[in-house]
This record gives structure tokens, sequence and C-alpha cells, in this order.
């Protein structure tokens, strides 16, 4: 329940990458050590989903990356 709600923040329709790295942080806060089978799996996911859209560059479909410029 814990990791569905961070993924389903930090994931939304339109993400940033502060959103993203803030989903990433109270990931690691919650940590594997207190999860039963399933929510493990369920982090593990989480995470490798939350490093792959801070690494994608481009949108895709409905989902995409709303960029900030210091100009």
């Amino acid at each position: 329940k814990r990791v569905g709600e961070i993924l389903r923040t930090g994931m939304g329709i339109i993400r940033t990458e502060d959103s993203i790295n803030d989903a990433l942080e109270r990931l690691e806060m919650i940590g594997q050590d207190d999860l039963n089978k399933r929510e493990s799996a369920r982090y593990n996911l989480s995470k490798k989903m939350l490093l792959s859209a801070l690494d994608r560059k481009e949108s895709l479909g409905a989902h995409y990356l709303l960029r900030t410029t210091d100009t």
C-alpha cells in the first residue's frame, strides 16, 4: 500500500524530475526490511520504473515529463 502510493505520486501523467526523485527518496526511506513478499516485489518494480522514467528523456503516450528551464 505504501509503495503503491509513492509510485502513484511520482509516476503521474505529468511528471517532473523533482517528483520522480522525491518518490525515489521516499521509497528508499521505507526500505525493504518490513515488507512482505508481495510488497518487496512491488518495491523492486517501482524502483526500476522510477529510475527508467528518470532516465527517459522523451514523452511516451499520454505520460510526459514536464521540464523546467532556468533561463
